[in-house]
């Protein structure tokens, strides 16, 4: 008997479990949503012979093992710890392909027996294939749901293609399956054909449309009893407010497995960890947020609203890493990097017109006329003057990604010192070039037709960038591939280069570390070089040293692997 099990001081289920020789017998009271949970498990059956007991096989003793600690608590795992794979022996036999890295086997063992995962590793380092290795090695597994960027949800294809020797029904419902209600019929036909066929059946989708009433997707959803909900990038789920986020910890609070993956769960800040962990742990930091900050920021500013420290981090990290598998640099089995940068100087008239915008927005410091909104919008204008360009029409309103208005250009340092660069290259070599403004990758694509080369781009503007990738956008040697920072390169593979040059940055960490991250990963064979173009004197090495001191910040608290710049 594993005793009355409570959640919040109150019963919910006891449930008594006799091994027999090549099965268990499982008894517990009437219950609807146990008996919907235990029905999925592989090979279970009701007995009213056996007074109204369930059999379940010894071939799928971890699955019982998950389900008792869903009925328990944490405190069943440990009871019944015998009748679950040993962590320390696990290996992923069910493979093709190359066999795993030492980091991703160790990975793999941390996922064995546990409800909760967050793997924690250096971007490129093939946390996919650790997934897809735990899925066709766990034969309870029968579904399982993928949420995902949209430039990702066709990447999981591949990565179940060329790893793992388990049979699936995949289903990538992105907008090649059509309209909302025929991606649902697609999921629904992808399950039920995995369960005729004895298949695992994996749907990925993507984070935008999880949470939409319109289409039945999510009802369909929440209606079907996944074995496991991953989050790959989960830190899409970091704030707690937004609808997806919301939708996500809901569909993980019905999932006796929860993972998420990512190089940059917390991309900002610690606090991040609230909402990553909640879609993992919902009882780690409890439902409020503002609770949550309390015990760990100090707050002022205006109206109190603004993290001016924080507190109790050794807390913090020690609760985060009851559930985080993560590796120092030195432990992964990835390329060396070499970091240059290169100092460039702006014309003299281009100084002087930068000198004086910079007094225009120190000056309304002074004064007091500088908000948190128009600092941002004079910060982009002198970002924007140190690539090159200017906006003739001011309008404050103008995102700043997304430049569209009338622009004049003003000087072509970086863009000359992108040609010389590329020019200085032996034949055949292809580069990356991550930028952050529309005006940059005009000019990106300028350069590489002055130089006799190919170019491709990745923005926000594209529509499955990887699919153009591997077919025919970015084809082979001396090509440049012309990537907008914050257009959501998450999980994209740009290994045919080891060159990758930072035109402008974006002012986000994890956007910054997710761009550094797309040659150094998984497959490549070549030392990574990454160029900095730097204009002596302006917000770029500003920006720069603002990213730097956010990695250490991380990096110090948190422990892990981290970006270099």
């Amino acid at each position: 008997m594993f005793g009355q099990f409570a959640s919040g001081g109150k019963i919910v289920i006891a449930v008594h479990v006799e091994e027999l020789a090549n099965s268990y017998k499982v008894r517990f009271p009437y219950n609807a949503q146990a008996v919907e949970r235990i029905k999925t498990i592989p090979g279970r059956q009701f007995r009213k012979d056996m007074g109204n007991a369930w059999l379940v096989p010894k071939t799928s003793q971890r699955a019982l093992a998950r389900f008792v600690a869903w009925a328990s608590g944490k405190e069943t795992l440990r009871q019944i710890e015998r009748m679950a794979v040993d962590p320390e022996t696990a290996y992923p036999t069910c493979t093709t392909g190359t066999p795993p890295w030492q980091h991703q086997l160790a990975a793999y063992r941390y996922l064995v027996n546990r409800e909760a995962s967050l793997l924690d590793l250096a971007m490129g380092s093939g946390k996919s294939r650790v997934l897809v290795d735990y899925v066709h090695n766990t034969p309870e597994i029968q579904r399982v749901l993928i949420l995902c960027p949209k430039s990702f949800v066709q990447g999981w294809r591949g990565q179940f293609e060329k790893h793992g020797g388990r049979p699936v029904m995949l289903a990538c419902l992105d907008a090649s399956a059509g309209t909302v209600p025929e991606r649902v019929e697609a999921g629904k036909h992808a399950l039920a054909d995995a369960a005729s066929r004895n298949l695992i059946g994996v749907v990925v989708v993507n984070y935008d449309v999880i949470w939409r009433d319109d289409g039945g997707m999510a009802d369909w959803l929440l209606d079907t009893p996944w074995n496991i909900v991953a989050c790959d990038e989960i830190q899409r789920v970091r704030n707690s407010g937004t609808a997806v986020s919301k939708f996500a910890y809901r569909l993980g609070a019905a999932s006796p497995v929860r993972i998420g993956l990512s190089g940059t769960p917390f991309p900002e800040s610690p606090l991040d960890a609230f909402g990553v962990c909640r879609f993992l742990n919902a009882s780690i930091f409890g439902a409020s947020f503002a609770r949550f900050r309390s015990r760990y920021a100090v707050m002022g500013g205006f109206e109190n609203r603004v993290v001016i420290g924080l507190i109790n981090m050794t807390e913090l990290k020690a609760k985060i890493n009851t559930m985080r598998f993560t590796m120092e640099p030195e432990g992964y089995e990835l390329p060396d990097v070499h970091h240059i940068t290169v100092p460039l100087v702006l014309p003299e008239k281009m100084k002087t017109l930068y000198r004086r915008l910079e007094r225009d927005l120190y000056a309304k410091v002074g004064t007091g006329e500088v908000t948190l909104a128009n600092a941002a919008v004079a910060f982009t204008k002198l970002q924007c003057l140190s690539s090159g360009f200017i906006l003739l029409d001011r309008e404050e309103e103008q995102h700043a990604g997304q430049i569209e208005g009338r622009l004049k250009r003003l000087h072509s340092t970086k863009a000359q010192a992108l040609q010389d660069l590329l020019e200085s290259l032996p034949l055949g070599e292809s580069v990356v070039v991550i930028a952050r403004f529309r005006e940059d990758l005009k000019r990106i694509h300028e350069v590489a037709e002055a130089c006799g080369r190919v170019s491709g781009e990745i923005s926000g503007r594209s529509s499955k960038p990887q699919a153009h990738i591997d077919n025919g956008v970015w084809v082979g040697p001396e090509t440049v591939l012309a990537v907008q920072a914050q257009s959501g390169v998450e999980g994209l593979d740009f290994t045919r280069a080891h060159v990758q040059v930072f035109y402008s940055y974006a002012l986000e960490l994890g956007k910054h570390e997710q761009a550094m991250a797309r040659i150094r990963r998984a497959g490549q064979t070549a030392k990574c070089l990454y160029y900095h173009l730097l204009c002596i004197g302006t917000v770029d090495k500003k920006i720069q040293r603002l990213l730097e001191k956010k990695q250490h910040v991380l990096q110090g608290l948190l422990g892990g692997a981290a970006s270099r710049m």
